[in-house]
């Protein structure tokens, strides 16, 4: 889903790499937040 999604926008391959790794990041930060 997400890769179609960043294609559409016209995102290249490197882009697409950082913004799926960010939200990896935001939901590991989410999750540890969360059990405090």
């Amino acid at each position: 889903m997400v890769n179609k999604e960043l294609h559409l926008y016209g995102f290249n391959s490197e882009t697409s790499k950082f913004i799926v790794k960010n939200k990896y990041t935001i939901r590991m930060y989410i999750r540890k937040n969360a059990k405090k």
